[in-house]
């Protein structure tokens, strides 16, 4: 029974942590930080951002794909994100940071113009932002890793890196 409370705080917590709309969570963070606090809350909701729209890319490409190649890396980019999710929420609920459920404008409007891509040219125009998206995303890594105050952060930086680092190659 006490194992059953202890799992149920700890989502209910988890749950605490999370808001949905991007913007609202980073004048939230902004409001309760500071100084490197705060760039460790900015650092986990931007590259927070850049991994939700990996995902959605991905799902949308497993959907609208044409060649076995893009179904395929698409189906791994999202195996690879859903294992990072669980590592942000629990990044974020210990530094009682608010996480965001939701895309940023420009990442929202980013996915909306690869949904209007016709079929003919999705294959494509999917692996050229995907490539785009990864580098943005390793960079933000690269940058935080140098420059980070969190021992923490720095390892998830490493991870992130590390999981994504793989997919960009294999988009080469």
């Amino acid at each position: 029974m006490k194992n059953k409370l202890l799992i149920i705080g700890a989502l209910l917590a988890i749950a605490g942590c999370h808001n949905k709309n991007y913007y609202e969570v980073m004048n939230t963070n902004q409001q309760r930080f500071g100084g490197w606090q705060l760039d460790d809350a900015q650092f986990l909701n931007e590259s927070y951002d850049l991994i939700l729209l990996v995902e959605d890319m991905s799902a949308l490409a497993e959907k609208r794909s044409t060649l076995k190649e893009t179904y395929l890396l698409a189906s791994d980019a999202s195996k690879s994100v859903k294992s990072l999710h669980f590592n942000y929420k629990t990044e974020a609920m210990r530094l009682r940071v608010r996480l965001t459920s939701e895309l940023s404008k420009a990442q929202d409007e980013y996915f909306h113009q690869l949904d209007k891509i016709s079929p003919e040219n999705f294959d494509a125009v999917y692996a050229r932002s995907m490539k785009t998206k990864l580098e943005e995303l390793g960079l933000k890594m690269e940058q935080y890793t140098s420059t980070g105050k969190s021992e923490r952060l720095v390892e998830l930086a490493d991870e992130v890196g590390d999981t994504f680092r793989s997919l960009n190659e294999s988009l080469n």
